[in-house]
């Protein structure tokens, strides 16, 4: 007797159709924002919500709350959660806490609240630094037998709490994003999610702790014009003091971020004041190479002194315009929000 085939059905579904599954996220704290090593940590709750037939079946009362492992829920119907960018690879090895409780008994609707946390990847780009904008997504995938269908109802994803850091200005809100994944790999599909939060560095301290230095040790600078030009040691000595704490600056402003391939705005007014820094000894060795007079020596310390002071003056104007310090916290936030809605919206279209 021929064995009847039977086509396979998705193990999820009694019906062999996608499960809806409902998303929101509210964040308890984001922390330990490195932009040197491109992560963040981060704690939140993960909330998911789906239709359960047997919470109807076995007569579940509204808001109860249901025991993992129990013959209410369908093992099979609850979600497996995998984070792309999570640094260590635990995914759901992260839930410290979780709950499961009944919203809706008419339809089955279970809540499930997973409190996570974790240290996430993220790629900063510090080209305006200390004045960067960054917006940190932590991104999740879920199997493809599940089709995501928007918030769960009565949550809003947002601050579990009001936001606070040291280092960085947090944005009040928290923006969501589900759209569809196709693996390059595969090709198989996968429903995707992230939630962002757009953070602006709090660049007082820069201010105070390295460019103020920075400034001092320009007008210091100028004093190697100043002395007589015949005084060769005096006036190398001067010039390598000046250089070499601008190189420990560097060294400084090198260690708050990554190896890149360009340079930070903080990085070109180091580099420019070093260089300027460096035009004294320059200059020295060439009034001595050729044995200029006093008199003649005097005009080109005088021309150079004045040549540096413009070309800082412009090198400040250009760093003030590049840095957007001129605009506020909230401002440059909206105005990264709004950059990154459009690449979402390119990443869907695609």
């Amino acid at each position: 007797m021929a064995s009847e085939t039977v086509a396979p059905r998705d193990f999820t579904s009694q019906s062999g159709h996608k499960i809806p599954l409902r998303v929101s996220t509210f964040v308890t704290s984001i922390h330990n924002i490195n932009s040197a090593k491109n992560c963040f940590d981060c704690d939140f709750s993960l909330s998911l919500s789906w239709d359960d037939p047997r919470v109807i079946e076995k007569g579940c009362t509204e808001n109860s709350y249901l025991t993992l492992g129990s013959d209410v829920l369908n093992p099979d119907l609850r979600p497996d959660v995998f984070i792309i960018n999570d640094v260590a690879g635990e995914t759901d090895a992260n839930v410290v806490q979780e709950e499961i409780y009944v919203s809706d008994i008419k339809k089955g609707t279970v809540v499930n609240n997973r409190r996570m946390r974790g240290t996430f990847y993220s790629i900063f780009d510090v080209r305006r630094f200390p004045f960067d904008v960054h917006v940190v997504q932590v991104k999740m995938y879920f199997h493809s037998c599940y089709v995501l269908s928007g918030p769960v109802p009565n949550i809003k994803t947002g601050w579990f709490s009001p936001p606070g850091s040291n280092e960085f200005y947090l944005s009040d809100t928290i923006n969501d994003h589900q759209y569809d994944i196709t693996s390059k790999a595969s090709g198989m599909s996968f429903e995707g999610y992230h939630f962002e939060v757009t953070v602006a560095r709090q660049f007082f301290s820069y201010l105070m702790n390295v460019v103020s230095v920075v400034e001092c040790l320009f007008v210091l600078s100028l004093t190697v014009n100043m002395l007589p030009a015949d005084e060769l040691n005096d006036r190398m000595n001067m010039t390598l003091i000046i250089v070499l704490t601008y190189s420990a600056f560097k060294m400084v402003v090198a260690n708050s971020v990554p190896a890149v391939g360009y340079m930070t705005l903080l990085d070109m007014l180091v580099m420019g004041g070093f260089l300027l820094g460096a035009c004294g000894g320059i200059v020295t060795l060439f009034l001595n190479t050729f044995a200029l007079d006093s008199e003649t020596s005097d005009l080109v310390d005088y021309w150079v002194v004045v040549v540096e002071i413009n070309i800082w003056v412009v090198l400040h104007l250009w760093v003030f315009y590049r840095s957007e310090v001129y605009k506020s916290y909230e401002s440059r936030i909206k105005a990264a929000q709004e950059a990154q809605l459009m690449r979402n919206r390119s990443t869907a279209l695609a």
